[in-house]
C-alpha cells in the first residue's frame, strides 16, 4: 500500500473515530438530562402535594407516567452509546493492525494499572448507567404509592 493511500486509511479512521466519539458523549449527556428531567418532575410534583394539598392521584400519574418515559429514555441513550463505544473499539483495533507501533500494548499496560489501583470503579465493575435508570424507577415507585393513597 501506498503512503498516501495509508494517509487517506488513517484520516478516514480518525474520522469515523471522531464521529462515534461525539455520538457517543451526545448520547450520553441526552440520558443524564433525562434522568435530571424525571428528577426535577418528581420533586415538583411532590412538591405541589405537600404544599398545595394537590389530589396526590393527579401527582401519582404524573410521575408513574414520567418514570416510565424516563426509564425507556435512559435505556434507550444507553444503548445507543453503546453502540458507539463499540464502533470505536472496533477502530481502535484496526487503528493498531493498520499502524502498529505499540500503542495497544500501552493502552493495555494503562488499564490494567488502572484495575489495579481503583478495583471497585473499575470499567469491569462499576456501571454507572444503573444509576440513571434508577432515578425514573425511583420516580415511578413514589408516583405508584402515592396513586395507592389516593386510592385508600
Amino acid at each position: 500500500m501506498s503512503a498516501a493511500a495509508d494517509q487517506d486509511s488513517l484520516k478516514v479512521l480518525l474520522a469515523f473515530y471522531e464521529e462515534n466519539a461525539r455520538q457517543a458523549r451526545y448520547h450520553g449527556m441526552q440520558r443524564q438530562a433525562v434522568a435530571a428531567t424525571v428528577l426535577l418532575a418528581a420533586v415538583l410534583g411532590l412538591l405541589v402535594v405537600a404544599v398545595d394539598g394537590a389530589p396526590a392521584g393527579f401527582a401519582g400519574v404524573l410521575l408513574c407516567a414520567a418514570g416510565v418515559y424516563g426509564f425507556l429514555a435512559c435505556l434507550h441513550h444507553h444503548e445507543r452509546g453503546r453502540l458507539h463505544v463499540e464502533r470505536l473499539h472496533a477502530v481502535r483495533e484496526a487503528l493498531w493492525r493498520e499502524f502498529p507501533g505499540g500503542v495497544g500494548d500501552l493502552y493495555g499496560a494503562a488499564n490494567e494499572k488502572h484495575r489495579k489501583r481503583f478495583p471497585v470503579f473499575s470499567e469491569k465493575t462499576a456501571r454507572i448507567h444503573y444509576s440513571w435508570q434508577l432515578i425514573p424507577v425511583v420516580s415511578f415507585l413514589v408516583g405508584a404509592l402515592l396513586c395507592l393513597r389516593w386510592l385508600l
